[in-house]
């Protein structure tokens, strides 16, 4: 205890709660930094659920501050890093968001002084807990009440066991329930049905854990009783067969059950993780906190029970859509289904004009494409022709005048070929901007040049911000390896689905993983003493299991290959029409992504044999691709 602080613990009936401490800090910035120290200080000798609040004199954001003077960021990071230092979190508050008023109407001043902050295990113990910002009273403060769930705990949840599927009774169960009709829709059905499996599951004696170790011991005893009889009479073919028996039914149980154990280990440290972790899990406990809703208010009263909120939820959306007149509303689940038929009806329209010759798309043999649709987004692809463009203006503003859904000319551009002899005619029958450069559709440069690498600094940017925001405090050599492994490699991969990146790209990135996987910074140079090269290979040749730029490039590549020769889907069925063949070298003009897949086709190609049905119809587009080597 000291003049700016009262630190205890909370016990009910000797069961221990959590540690509280209560904070008054000083308006002095000398004598915050002596609290400061105060709570790192019993921030390591704590190792239960720990919570402090109170009035700490200092907030953590501008944004938190209205009126008078600007704060500064020197004492804004003081408060900072002690709560980093100590492991703490803002709990979740529901109410008002400032705490003091300087209560001045000329000049008047609100700030956030007073919270609540946990640790990680006040989270784990009652991660639905939050606080209230009530009213101020007889103060210049808001007061702070803590609030925890008061929601009754669910029963077990059910657990689906790896090892069930060992035993053939499950497989009689799944058959059964599975080969119902279904008797109602799809997605209700199976639904149904999983509930129905689960519930036959559950009434077998081999799905209790407890029942395969009761099984366990009973054959240990067997075990032992018969080695014991064998004692005596070692040559007896019948003690030696009962022998064998028990063994091979116990190495099945014990397989069984480590099986669960395993299982259940798995489960306990993706919900809890481990220290190296501990800092993510931390920030996904604090996330679930705040993304929870703790309090709605309507005209009828304020709620803060499960009960209460879903039922106010429930009676707001059947008042809002059974007493509306005006048609579908936004966010109703209806939404999306009526917008699919009525884009339909837009695609039919392309469908006609090329039926009448009016719209002509772009064609490659007998495949002919007009447009492509993703949600609202409308690519449409044709001639640059002035009555190409007249034609897709009708169809568009007969869609808009029926619908009511219009173009938007801020959000569209138009991409012309290199020398079109009309492109300022087509601009503005369409009232659409011609762009030069790449436009960016789902996150990704589209453009009908090679990319450069300029194209590829959003790539860049939001690596160096990933990277830069894992520091060494954070996360430990095998957590940095973790972290290139499922975020930094699935952000190139995404990338790397719809481009191909320079030769520089690739530079920059492998230095900025290297750096951070060996010295957990991007802008600190040593000495490498491993290339990354080697780096980037699997564990059984001595690398870290890091996949490679080249290795992703390689293993969509392979996957598109697949695709190509196998997939009826207008992507390929467009490079089948075009191109041919992924070994027909005799074209003379390629795109570049073709060209890429070209030259991984035959550096692949001895890898590849393909066997022949004479029941199925030949695939044409087979002929020529091992020139005239057909494997059988």
């Amino acid at each position: 205890m000291s003049n700016q602080f009262i630190h205890g613990i909370i016990k009910v009936n000797s069961t221990f709660i959590c540690a509280i401490t209560f904070v008054y800090a000083s308006n002095s910035h000398v004598e915050r930094q002596i609290l400061w120290n105060n709570l790192i200080a019993i921030a390591d000798t704590i190792n239960s659920p720990w919570e402090i609040l109170g009035d700490f004199n200092c907030c953590r954001s501008v944004d938190e501050k209205a009126g008078g003077c600007a704060l500064t960021s020197s004492r804004l990071g003081d408060f900072n890093r002690m709560i980093f230092n100590s492991g703490l979190q803002d709990l979740s508050s529901v109410g008002h968001f400032f705490t003091w008023h300087n209560q001045q109407h000329l000049n008047p001043i609100h700030i956030k002084l007073d919270r609540v902050l946990i640790n990680d295990k006040w989270l784990l113990n009652y991660p639905n807990s939050f606080y209230k910002v009530a009213d101020p009273d007889c103060s210049d403060h808001s007061p702070l009440l803590l609030v925890n769930s008061t929601d009754s705990k669910r029963g077990h949840r059910f657990l689906y066991k790896n090892y069930c599927t060992k035993f053939s009774e499950f497989w009689s169960c799944l058959m059964d329930v599975f080969a119902a009709p279904n008797k109602s829709s799809p997605l209700s059905a199976f639904n149904y049905k999983l509930k129905s499996l689960k519930n036959s599951i559950k009434n077998k004696t081999w799905s209790n854990a407890n029942t395969i170790q009761t099984e366990i011991d009973s054959l240990r005893a067997q075990q032992s009783n018969v080695i014991n009889q064998i004692q005596s009479n070692p040559l007896d073919p019948q003690l030696n067969s009962n022998l064998k028996t028990i063994n091979s039914k116990l190495a099945h149980y014990n397989t069984t059950l480590t099986s669960w154990i395993f299982q259940r280990a798995k489960v306990s440290w993706l919900t809890h993780g481990e220290d190296d972790l501990k800092f993510l899990y931390t920030k996904i406990n604090i996330t679930k906190n705040y993304n929870r809703i703790k309090e709605i208010t309507n005209e009828q009263g304020t709620y803060s029970t499960h009960s209460d909120i879903a039922k106010v939820f429930i009676q707001h959306f059947n008042n809002l859509f059974n007493s509306s007149t005006t048609g579908i509303r936004q966010g109703c689940p209806l939404s999306p289904y009526l917008f699919s038929i009525i884009m339909d009806g837009l695609s039919t329209s392309f469908d006609l004009a090329v039926a009448n010759k009016s719209f002509d798309g772009i064609s490659a043999d007998s495949c002919e494409v007009t447009h492509l649709m993703f949600a609202d987004d409308l690519l449409v692809f044709g001639s640059a022709t002035t009555a190409n463009a007249n034609t897709l203006n009708s169809i568009l503003n007969n869609f808009a005048s029926v619908t009511g859904l219009k173009v938007n000319p801020q959000k569209s551009s138009i991409m012309l070929s290199k020398n079109s002899p009309q492109d300022v005619e087509i601009c503005t029958i369409l009232n659409v901007q011609q762009s030069h450069n790449p436009i960016k559709y789902l996150g990704l440069p589209i453009f009908y040049k090679k990319l450069k690498l300029k194209d590829f600094q959003p790539l860049l940017n939001k690596i160096t911000n990933h990277l830069e925001g894992w520091k060494v405090k954070t996360l430990s050599f095998a957590g940095r390896i973790q972290y290139i492994k499922f975020t930094i490699c699935n952000t190139i991969a995404y990338w790397i689905r719809g481009s191909i990146m320079p030769k520089g790209v690739s530079k920059k990135i492998n230095r900025m993983c290297s750096r951070f996987t060996f010295f957990g910074n991007i802008n600190q140079k040593k000495l490498f003493t491993v290339s990354w090269k080697n780096t980037c290979t699997p564990k059984q040749i001595g690398g870290l299991g890091i996949p490679s730029i080249d290795s992703l490039y390689h293993n969509y590549a392979c996957s598109v290959i697949w695709r190509f020769l196998n997939s009826s889907s207008l992507l390929f069925c467009w490079w089948r029409a075009k191109y041919y063949s992924l070994w027909n070298f005799t074209l003379a003009n390629k795109a570049p992504y073709w060209d890429f897949l070209c030259k991984k086709a035959c550096h692949i190609k001895k890898l590849h044999f393909f066997l022949y049905n004479p029941e199925l119809q030949p695939l044409c587009y087979l002929g020529p691709l091992v020139w005239g080597e057909f494997h059988c």
